[in-house]
């Protein structure tokens, strides 16, 4: 497995954009063995709202808002021709592309805590550690981390920790320092750049490793 791919669900407002970027998945798959790991997007968002006003446990809503992982996996199937829907991580393929179907394995997962804290940036990093994938790439509709409105082309997960941001939800850096992957935050819009980390070539993002910088 060459990389673990989780497509934000903020693509689910951008039909277009989200359509390019599986076209762009698929073709690079045939080179480049991957598991692609759903957002939850929209489906996510309401989940919040029905917590916040109808008083949702914290497990109901994580359970929820995962299931709402499962749905866009079913879309993102049918956009990526030749993928395969998986409910266990035991069935990522060593060629093509993997789509994980994530509520199944995770209803009954005790490593991840039923919070807002954990979203499905760190259930991508969970999978990664799971597969002894080290290479994770998150794309999303940004290019990446900003401090002081200059884009970080690197930073370390522990510096992470520390800084406000909301890119990324807060158990993810924790998860990519304890288990030793490397991230990659890119802009799906621009397809080529997520081609071009998946290529190994450099590209306009930020990368999150899992030491202290050098």
């Amino acid at each position: 497995m060459d990389a673990v791919v989780k497509v934000g669900g903020s693509f689910q407002a951008d039909r277009q954009a989200l359509k390019t970027l599986c076209r762009m998945l698929r073709e690079v798959s045939t080179r480049h063995p991957m598991l692609v790991v759903p957002g939850g997007g929209k489906f996510a968002d309401l989940v919040r709202h029905l917590q916040r006003t109808r008083g949702l446990s914290d497990r109901t809503a994580h359970v929820m808002a995962i299931f709402g992982m499962n749905i866009f996996a079913y879309e993102l199937h049918g956009l990526i021709r030749g993928s395969k829907l998986i409910k266990s991580l035991k069935g990522v393929r060593s060629r093509g592309c993997s789509i994980f179907l994530p509520l199944k394995e995770l209803r009954s997962c005790k490593e991840l805590e039923p919070s807002w804290d954990v979203t499905s940036d760190a259930i991508a990093a969970w999978a990664s550690a799971k597969i002894s994938c080290r290479k994770l790439i998150l794309v999303k509709m940004v290019d990446g981390i900003f401090h002081r409105r200059r884009l970080l082309t690197s930073i370390s997960a522990r510096e992470l920790k520390g800084m406000e941001q909301s890119v990324v939800d807060r158990k993810f850096p924790e998860i990519l320092e304890r288990d030793g992957i490397t991230c990659w935050i890119v802009n799906g819009k621009n397809p080529e750049r997520v081609e071009a980390v998946l290529e190994g070539e450099e590209t306009i993002c930020t990368v999150i490793l899992p030491g202290a910088l050098t």
